[in-house]
């Protein structure tokens, strides 16, 4: 996926998605969630959002940003760890299974065949994000999180190279190398 202006690392998983919706600026940890605009911003990048922005359309406001970050924040705790080389805990699975229970999938054709998560709304947004982090963690992919080289960024990613350096060129490897270069520049007398 793209880089966007507004969410700077879109990697096509909600959960991961999710908790680089925070990021450091002038040393500074910046919530990307400033208001229910950025939220519904957000979720429309989301691959299903034509299939979900019925059931998000029905929340209220402040109840779906509280809601949005809340998950994030127990998804950051728990990613963070992985990246960390930490196992994956049981209690994070159970939760993630509890979210997926509140919300059920159900499926429907819209062209592929879509699986959507039925219950009340803001379940139904859990249990979508919730699915998806189990997806990745029995596809292996979590156990390839790993945190961007640059220590002033939190952004966390999927390496599945193990080659891979910086959350992405773009963002912070380009100006790592013009960094560095200015610092090996001769100076000028």
């Amino acid at each position: 996926m793209g880089i966007s202006t507004k969410f700077p690392l879109q990697t096509g998983h909600p959960s991961l998605d999710l908790v680089n919706s925070e990021v450091i600026r002038r040393n500074k940890r910046i919530d990307l969630f400033s208001t229910i605009d950025d939220v519904y911003e957000w979720l429309s990048q989301l691959e299903q959002w034509d299939h979900i922005s019925p059931i998000i359309n029905t929340l209220d406001g402040q109840v779906l940003l509280e809601g949005i970050s809340h998950i994030r924040t127990t998804l950051r705790q728990q990613f963070e760890q992985i990246a960390k080389g930490q196992i994956v805990s049981d209690s994070f699975v159970i939760l993630m299974e509890q979210y997926i229970a509140k919300a059920p999938f159900t499926y429907v054709w819209k062209g592929p065949l879509v699986a959507l998560p039925i219950g009340e709304p803001m379940a139904q947004l859990y249990s979508y994000i919730a699915f998806d982090a189990l997806t990745l963690l029995a596809e292996g992919k979590l156990q390839q999180l790993t945190h961007c080289s640059n220590p002033e960024c939190i952004l966390l990613y999927i390496d599945g190279s193990g080659r891979r350096k910086w959350c992405s060129m773009q963002i912070c490897g380009n100006r790592q190398k013009v960094a560095k270069h200015q610092k090996n520049k001769p100076t000028k007398k």
